[in-house]
């Protein structure tokens, strides 16, 4: 369990287990992952973030959102699977939140959803 980084063809898959990630071993991820897809002109896909045990509130989304647009760049697409204990509301609000940040993100309920995505591009 932990986090796993790897380079696919056109985007860096990264997947996110286990109860015991705290938020900065996350946010260090996604700063890692900026800097490579920046580099290397890739997309990112992050996929089963079941990290987080605790709710995450729509502050929490919020803060998340301002986060990436402080680090990663508008040209590149963001394609998460979101775990299923995720609500509607805070799938949406996350979506719109980054988006208004002029972040191109999306979320998908199934990796097979978001690949396709990411490689429509």
């Amino acid at each position: 369990m932990g986090v796993s980084v790897i380079e696919r063809e056109n985007y860096i898959y990264v997947k996110m287990e286990g109860d015991t990630l705290s938020p900065q071993q996350i946010a260090q991820t996604i700063q890692s992952v900026t800097e490579q897809c920046t580099d290397k002109r890739k997309h990112a896909l992050v996929h089963r973030i079941t990290a987080a045990r605790q709710a995450a509130s729509m502050t929490n989304f919020y803060e998340f959102s301002k986060f990436l647009e402080e680090r990663w760049t508008r040209t590149l697409r963001i394609a998460m699977v979101y775990p299923a204990s995720m609500l509607q509301d805070q799938i949406d609000f996350f979506e719109i939140a980054s988006q208004n940040r002029g972040i191109n993100l999306k979320l998908f309920s199934s990796f097979e959803e978001a690949e396709s995505w990411i490689q429509s591009s």
